[in-house]
């Protein structure tokens, strides 16, 4: 006879062989995935760019960067495909036509010496807002284009990594062979050295070649050493520069003697390239000078060929600069340079400092104690002291940007005359508009989209050196934030290679300042 108890046990029992029986089936069911499927991610592709936001754009980017699959891989090189650079060069369009909207407004009351009026400052936040609105539509193509590119270094398993290594072989679309070399470089994949050897050989486009050579320099690929010393003859000259940074980043003691017999080859800015290159080889820096060069290679050149010699643990400059230009203290020997000045309202104010005005025995001094004075003074004089057949151009910044010509210009002069008068025209008003200013200054005429596409006539049209003077927080333009701006600017220089000198007065930005400057290998400065 059974118990009490023993009957009530019985539905427990029953219970606990079901749980273990659906814990059984469960543990040999495949899991479930939280990833999207391809056909989820063709249906969110559709709507992502039906939709012309930003947001699920950058949804989509990352969701295929998490598959890290061919499939992902897929569908970020489709992305990176598409194109939209007849809508990018109408919106930019219509963004410049803004910023002379703006502009005019403002500079009718600069006229009259006067604040906004009213309907003015009404017809001032409708421009602004359809402004805002353009910048939206832009950002949805350009930070979703750069995204993608970067995504693409997270897709790391062996078909995605196959579909990239033929992407980068032998692709018709440069901007994708370009994304697909950084990518695999970022992965540090050995199987990528015999192609990137040959772009570097055999390839007409120069960015691509940059890519190339930046990708060899970060592999340290010294398999690649022929062709990278064969490409400081190349015709562009960031192609050089990158050829000369690969040099220095691979460490092979041969490219010691091969840099000092070019630099007298170079003139300007890359005169400075192979010195850092040499200075990573050897610890010792000259300031570009080929002269003192040759005499350290008369001590240690033996040394070099034998295989016996140590570099310096720290490297340290051992001569004067050559002959170059100062613009606030801060020394370049480029011979294409582009100024970028801020005048603001803010730059109408005293000056903290009187910083003297030195750069060559054609020195202007300050006719006043603001900052717009003092400014004009440092750029007059810095003009005059460039070398003959050197070029250059002026950029303007307030809450719009003016520049002296639409290319660069040849020191003339009637060139210096022009610039003169141009320097003395602008009065300091308005808004801050540094991002534009750069941005101008980054891409040539010709391009009237974001310049990631750039081509191989727009190279002949690019500055090699840029200095930026800014006095405050920007609060106009396309992007004002400080990591957003750096961010931009250091991805437009991967192929550029344009150094910015970063020049600070009064209470600037010193976190953006100081990163721009790192960020592409110029000198940050201060001043009150």
């Amino acid at each position: 006879m059974r118990s009490k108890n023993e009957g009530q046990n019985r539905p427990t029992a029953v219970f606990c062989a079901i749980q273990w029986v659906l814990a059984l089936t469960l543990s040999v069911l495949p899991a479930v995935s939280d990833e999207p499927s391809p056909s989820d991610l063709k249906r969110q592709y559709r709507e992502a760019f039906r939709s012309g936001e930003k947001a699920p754009r950058l949804a989509l980017v990352r969701a295929a960067a998490a598959r890290g699959d061919a499939t992902g891989t897929r569908l970020l090189l489709e992305i990176l495909r598409r194109n939209e650079t007849t809508l990018e060069r109408t919106l930019y369009r219509k963004r410049a036509g803004h910023g002379r909207m703006i502009d005019r407004i403002f500079q009718r009351a600069i006229d009259g010496k006067r604040l906004l009026s009213d309907a003015e400052n009404t017809h001032l936040q409708t421009v602004k807002a359809s402004l805002a609105t353009v910048d939206r539509q832009i950002d949805s193509i350009v930070e979703v284009r750069w995204q993608a590119a970067e995504a693409l270094s997270k897709c790391t398993q062996p078909e995605a990594r196959a579909l990239f290594l033929e992407v980068a072989r032998q692709d018709r679309n440069r901007f994708l062979r370009n994304a697909a070399v950084r990518a695999l470089g970022q992965a540090g994949d050995p199987d990528l050295v015999p192609i990137l050897r040959r772009i570097v050989a055999d390839d007409d486009e120069p960015t691509l070649q940059t890519a190339a050579l930046d990708t060899l320099g970060r592999l340290r690929a010294g398999a690649a050493f022929e062709e990278i010393a064969s490409a400081l003859e190349a015709r562009h000259w960031p192609v050089r520069a990158a050829a000369a940074a690969a040099l220095g980043a691979i460490g092979d003691l041969r490219a010691v003697r091969i840099l000092i017999d070019r630099l007298p080859e170079e003139i300007g800015r890359l005169r400075a390239d192979l010195d850092r290159a040499l200075g990573r080889l050897t610890g010792f820096e000259f300031g570009g000078s080929a002269a003192l060069w040759e005499s350290w290679w008369k001590v240690h050149g033996s040394s070099v060929n034998d295989g016996s010699f140590v570099r310096r643990e720290k490297t340290v400059s051992n001569g004067p600069q050559e002959t170059g230009i100062t613009f606030y203290g801060v020394r370049s020997l480029s011979n294409r340079i582009i100024f970028i000045l801020d005048i603001s309202m803010s730059m109408k104010y005293r000056a903290g400092t009187r910083f003297p005005v030195s750069g060559g025995p054609n020195v202007i001094q300050p006719v006043g104690n603001r900052k717009i004075d003092i400014a004009r003074a440092q750029l007059k004089t810095a003009l005059l002291a460039l070398p003959e057949g050197a070029e250059f151009n002026i950029i303007f910044y307030r809450q719009g940007i003016e520049v002296l010509h639409p290319k660069m210009v040849r020191r003339t002069d009637r060139n210096l005359k022009r610039a003169f008068e141009f320097i003395d025209r602008r009065r300091p008003a308005g808004g801050t508009n540094l991002f534009d200013a750069l941005h101008r200054a980054f891409n040539p005429v010709e391009v009237l989209d974001s310049g990631t596409r750039i081509t191989d006539r727009n190279y002949a049209a690019l500055a090699d050196t840029v200095y930026l003077l800014s006095d405050g927080e920007p609060n106009y333009g396309r992007l004002q934030s400080s990591t957003r701006m750096v961010q931009e600017i250091g991805r437009l220089n991967r192929s550029r290679k344009i150094v910015v000198h970063a020049i600070g007065i009064g209470e600037h930005n010193v976190s953006f300042m100081r990163g721009l400057a790192e960020a592409t290998g110029g000198e940050y400065a201060a001043h009150e």
